[in-house]
């Protein structure tokens, strides 16, 4: 403390606790000091904590002039822009002006120009506000005043053209103090990309649209008379053009012997489907009593069609037919009709009740979650051929147009699911006792669900399921040591424990332990220890997902070495049993005081599950021989169906090394203050941003700078699917996976409040394809791959288009190229040839995408 005259002058740290916000924020971090003793007669001097603080110390601040530097449109996608800076790979857990959100109360969705600044916590913030440790949490701090109708569109197209994406979204903010309104409108539209419009490789087993005649027996030979006019036994003929026309003759399929006609299924089947979307977001935030209330309603509207080709028919010509010239019935394949399709159609909606404030020194937080989730899926399998077939065996042109026929409806499999939750979580956090090094605090979580499923496949009985849960999670946070006080050499040490709970309907109670060493011997210094034993079950989606059959999914079959039509079966699988997981992770964190901005970053993982639910592998010989009931083959030995629901992996192992580098600096000097929490001069009618939509660039804005490299070696991957089988590396290729042993991502920003330009790349070594069982490609090599996506923006009004008032005030013009260069993955065999089913377009169809977009901050 220093005294002048009588008046003590208290430290920041000590004003922080002495004077609490009328929401007070959430209890400090055990490394804090505790306030200072006061002396009689002393006249203290505080000020209030800074607005939104969360109450722990950030590792790192990012201010809203760094924040409009990135051109953003919202919180969300600027999250995804500063991860090299929040050194997170998954999104992290986001808390608002220091307080938890209920589910759907997020502020993903508001424009970042509402951000006063952004706060990055330690890594043992998370269990301190109740979550599992290890997840990085960050702290959004709105501005006390805001208000602002954010509109946006945009068009994204292929280069190689094909496909179309328009997007559009209105939004409507109002921010004053803990006060919040905010609707949201989005729609969304894709166009669907077809086969004819990329370069894929031929389908095995396909009927032509001309038609081909073959023995009624399989491989059998069609009329000896052809084969002796041909002087070859003839299994096969394609139909002779005349034919439609005309009663063709036998010397007609001479041309065609044993060669039938090519088949081309171009606009019939799509490679991505056509969809549209439309959501809506309402949300309200009020302060009650000594809380903050939060209601967020919510809903979607979703639909998808796909084309999965035509129909491929088999129809008996008989010996007697005036169209045929055969001694015998013979079979007449052909792809007719307009295209099979599949259609989806997807419905929810969410309500989600939040409170958070403190009574006494605890630090109070309760939720209540509706959700409903309903979809509709109708897939078209074949057509009913069977009056097709009558009037063939009457004398009907087979050969003819399919308007010259009788109709044939499509035979189409529906199934329906819907999914309905309540769930209710309460947490409480606050210090219950004090060490030398400071006070030990505590968090309680409970949460309590109730969900139910029901499916429906075709004309089935619905099948119901229900599950009922049960949450508890204790987590102590222990200050061993402080830079400050107690064992001071040592710096700040700290350990944060957690048990948890789980108890649901249909299995045994499941267990969630985790502890965490946290130590920084000096500043900018920081180590960090954490190990995880979780036991879990599946979510209520894995095992109820209504299940559906696709068929026509091209797939590649490598036991044959050929590209097939099959039938994909997806959904929920009932008989997925409980997982466990355990986790090391160690890590490292330097930020050097002598290079600001500079962060150096080193993370150790390693991963042991057992029972992990995962997806069916990449369809390989040794996976088929794992799953042998998940793959079903005709007599003939061609794949026709592939069961693609999710499994139990009875082990596996990953261990993984991820280092990286990050230097963020603003360049030249600002002209004025940034503030965002009281702005200078006359605010907007109804509140208004700091930073005024039009404001000219040279208005103090900085340009910022910001660079980051990350490398990730993958230094384990093993699986072991069952028991009895032997362990499989992955990233030797088996298993079905291609895992590349190195990636390096790289990001540079350059922008201000006014432009700026992005450009983010990223490279991953080579990888290999192979089977432990024999199979008729070998080994396959991946090539090493670079991509590089490229991002504009300008603001008009600032970058003096026009007079930067009227409507171009606040509009902002961006353009993204995604995989800017066409990058594609190359597949070769060991004979430097790329296989069929593995050309660039089977793998990647959408290639380079182009997107321009106009926002407008009114």
């Amino acid at each position: 403390m220093v005294n002048i005259a009588g008046v003590v002058l208290a430290p920041q740290s000590a004003i922080a606790q002495a004077s609490p916000p009328p929401v007070p924020d959430p209890v400090p971090a055990a490394s804090a000091p505790a306030a200072p003793a006061e002396d009689p007669g002393e006249i203290v001097v505080t000020a209030p904590s800074a607005w939104g603080s969360s109450g722990i110390a950030a590792q790192l601040e990012i201010s809203s002039d760094e924040i409009l530097s990135h051109g953003a449109s919202t919180i969300d996608e600027l999250l995804g822009s500063l991860s090299p800076r929040i050194g997170e790979d998954a999104p992290p857990i986001v808390l608002v002006n220091g307080q938890r959100t209920g589910q759907g109360g997020g502020v993903g969705g508001y424009p970042p120009e509402a951000v006063a600044r952004i706060e990055v916590l330690p890594p043992e913030a998370a269990v301190r506000f109740g979550y599992p440790a290890g997840q990085r949490v960050v702290n959004v701090v709105l501005k006390r005043s805001f208000a602002a109708v954010t509109v946006e569109g945009g068009a994204r197209v292929a280069t190689r053209g094909g496909t179309s994406t328009i997007d559009t979204r209105v939004q409507r903010l109002r921010i004053a103090g803990h006060m919040r309104t905010s609707l949201d409108l989005g729609y969304s539209r894709t166009s669907a990309l077809s086969e004819a419009e990329r370069r894929v490789s031929p389908l095995a087993g396909q009927f032509s649209t001309q038609g081909d005649i073959a023995g009624m027996l399989p491989g059998g030979e069609i009329d000896p008379a052809l084969s002796a006019a041909a002087g070859i036994v003839v299994t096969v003929a394609g139909v002779p053009a005349g034919a439609q026309a005309n009663a063709p003759v036998l010397a007609d399929f001479l041309p065609f012997a044993n060669r039938p006609n090519p088949v081309v299924v171009g606009d019939a089947r799509t490679l991505t489907a056509a969809s549209e979307a439309l959501t809506l977001g309402i949300g309200l935030t009020r302060p009650l009593g000594g809380f903050i209330a939060s209601l967020n309603a919510g809903g979607q509207l979703g639909r998808s069609r796909s084309l999965l080709g035509l129909a491929q028919a088999e129809w008996i010509l008989p010996a007697g037919s005036p169209w045929s010239p055969f001694a015998a019935d013979t079979n007449l394949r052909r792809a007719v009709g307009a295209p099979l399709a599949s259609r989806n159609e997807s419905r929810g909606a969410n309500l989600a009740l939040a409170l958070a404030g403190q009574a006494g020194k605890a630090q109070l937080f309760l939720t209540a979650n509706v959700a409903w989730n309903g979809n509709e899926n109708r897939v078209e399998r074949g057509r009913d051929w069977s009056a097709v077939q009558a009037a063939i065996a009457a004398g009907a042109n087979p050969y003819g147009a399919p308007a010259g026929l009788p109709d044939a409806p499509a035979l189409a499999d529906i199934s329906t699911g819907e999914t309905t939750s309540f769930s209710l979580q309460a947490q409480a956090a606050a210090p219950i006792a004090s060490l030398p090094a400071g006070p030990v605090s505590t968090s309680l979580s409970l949460g309590a669900e109730h969900a139910r499923g029901t499916t429906r496949y075709g004309d089935g009985p619905d099948q119901d399921i229900g599950q009922d849960s049960g949450t508890a999670q204790l987590a102590l946070s222990l200050p061993l040591a402080s830079s400050r006080g107690f064992l001071k050499p040592l710096g700040d040490l700290g350990l944060n424990l957690t048990a948890g709970g789980f108890v649901g309907t249909g299995g045994p109670p499941r267990t969630r332990l985790g502890s965490e060493v946290a130590w920084s011997p000096m500043s900018g210094v920081q180590f960090n220890l954490r190990y995880s034993l979780e036991r879990a079950a599946p979510t209520l989606q894995q095992l109820t997902a209504p299940l559906i059959v696709t068929p026509g999914v091209r797939v590649f079959d490598p036991v044959r070495g050929e590209v097939v039509e099959v039938e994909q079966v997806t959904g929920g699988n009932p008989d997925l049993v409980p997982t466990s997981r355990t986790s090391l992770a160690a890590g490292a964190v330097l930020r050097p005081a002598a290079l600001s901005g500079l962060m150096l970053r080193i993370d150790y993982r390693r991963d042991l599950g057992e029972g992990i639910v995962g997806a069916l592998p990449g369809f390989s010989a040794d996976v088929e021989a794992a799953f042998p009931e998940r793959f079903l083959r005709d007599p003939d030995g061609r794949l026709v169906q592939v069961d693609a629901r999710p499994i139990s992996i009875m082990a596996s192992v990953t261990q993984s090394l991820r280092t990286g580098i990050s230097w963020a600096k603003a360049l030249g000097r600002t002209g004025k203050a940034e503030a965002g929490d009281e702005p200078p001069g006359p605010r907007r009618p109804g509140g208004g941003s700091f930073v005024e939509p039009g404001e000219p660039l040279g208005g103090g804005h900085q340009t910022r700078v910001q660079l980051s490299l990350g490398h990730v070696w993958q230094l384990t991957d093993r699986v072991r699917w069952q028991d009895g089988l032997a362990p499989l590396d992955r990233l030797a290729g088996y298993g079905g996976s291609v895992s590349p042993r190195h990636r390096i991502d790289a990001q540079g920003t350059l922008g201000r409040a006014g432009a700026g330009v992005s450009v983010n790349a990223s490279w991953q070594a080579p990888a290999w394809r192979r089977s432990a069982v024999a199979d008729a490609l070998g080994d396959l090599r991946y090539a090493a791959r670079t991509r590089v996506d490229l991002r504009l923006f300008g603001d008009l009004g600032r970058l003096g288009v026009g007079t930067g008032e009227g409507w171009i005030k606040g509009l902002r013009l961006s353009l993204d190229a995604d995989n800017l260069f066409d990058s594609r993955m190359r597949v070769t065999d060991t004979a430097g040839a790329t296989p069929r089913g593995f050309l660039p377009d089977d793998l990647e169809p959408l290639g380079r995408t182009v997107r321009v977009s106009l926002r407008k901050l009114i």
